[in-house]
Parts: C-alpha cells; structure tokens; sequence
C-alpha cells in the first residue's frame, strides 16, 4: 500500500521577508508560515518558487527558509521546497538540503538553459512590447 498522499487544496508559493542586510527575516517569515497555514483552504505551503526570491539565496539560506517554515507550520499543512537548478547535480543537492530541512516533497522546476526569451514572430502585439514568450531551441 502506498503512504503517498494526494496534493489538493491551495499550495501558495512564499514571500521571503529580509532584513534590512539582505538576509532572511527568519522570525517574520515564521509569522507568515503559520498566517498561510491557517487561512481557509491551505494544505500546504511552498518555499524557494521560481519566480521568487531563490535566485537571490544561497544554497544553505534556500535550506535555511524551508526549515523555518517546517518548524513553523508544525504539521499543520504540508511544506513543498521548489527545487530550481541548471543541473541535475546541484538539483540533487538542493532536493536533500530541502529533505533535510523538513520538507515533505519537493518541486522540481526545469533548467532554464534550454529556453529563451524572444518576440513572438509571427504574432502582432495588441500594444508595443506586450508580447514575449519562451520558445525551445530545438533539440
């Protein structure tokens, strides 16, 4: 029989509060794990998204933001640590980090190192510069 459990509910990705030197504001953060946890409809949480501030931290501060949040929510709801790497070695590293730190799963984000950001060709934008996309380079 499988332990696993469906994902359902709302999954908000994270803000990460700093301080004024740019590192993690732990104890806000914290207040803001346990907030998300209690609103109506949240099943889990999820730390280092994407299109957040991860691209800012550094390996153990990623870790660092996924076991205060896992020590905040208590079991209370789930904890998912997106998993954002150009590789697949350092995606490994930051999936244990992330094991380590409380999480209960993770989310793996592809390597961006095989998209780009261009106009679209052959669309018109309805105003100037609205209209960008990723396209995949061929393989």
């Amino acid at each position: 029989m499988s332990t696993a459990r469906a994902f359902r509910g709302v999954i908000p990705a994270m803000a990460v509060p700093f301080l004024d030197d740019y590192k993690v504001d732990e104890d806000n953060l914290a207040r803001f794990a346990v907030w998300l946890a209690g609103c109506r409809g949240v099943t889990a949480v999820m730390t280092n998204g994407h299109t957040g501030e991860v691209g800012s931290l550094l390996p153990d501060e990623r870790a660092a933001v996924t076991r205060v949040v896992a020590d905040a929510v208590k079991e209370r709801v789930r904890v998912v640590s997106a998993v954002c790497a150009e590789g697949t070695f350092e995606a490994i590293e930051h999936a244990r980090a992330a094991a380590h730190a409380g999480a209960d799963t993770v989310d793996v984000a592809g390597s961006t190192s095989s998209f780009t950001c261009t106009p679209r060709a052959r669309a018109p934008p309805t105003r100037p510069g609205s209209w960008y996309g990723w396209r995949r380079f061929p393989t």
